[in-house]
């Protein structure tokens, strides 16, 4: 998969959960300050990832995803 084809489906799952998300998702989007995620969003996204992307996330990891670009990131390192 493409870092385009991962980012078209973390854009998807990001409008889904975050209504207020904007149209175009862009790589230096932050997940709390831009979509106001506290840290129980960010689990659900996270889980909405996993399943999206057929991976497991580790936990620590989850603290260094911070922004849209950090999450292709660590998808890309996978």
């Amino acid at each position: 998969m493409t870092r385009a084809e991962a980012k078209e489906k973390l854009a998807a799952i990001l409008q889904e959960h975050f209504k207020n998300a904007p149209a175009e998702i862009t790589e230096d989007l932050n997940f709390k300050e831009d979509l106001g995620a506290d840290s129980i969003a960010m689990m659900e996204v996270i889980l909405e990832i996993e399943d999206a992307f057929d991976i497991e996330v580790a936990d620590d990891e989850v603290a260094n995803i911070q922004t849209v670009g950090e999450a292709l990131d660590y998808l890309e390192k996978l």
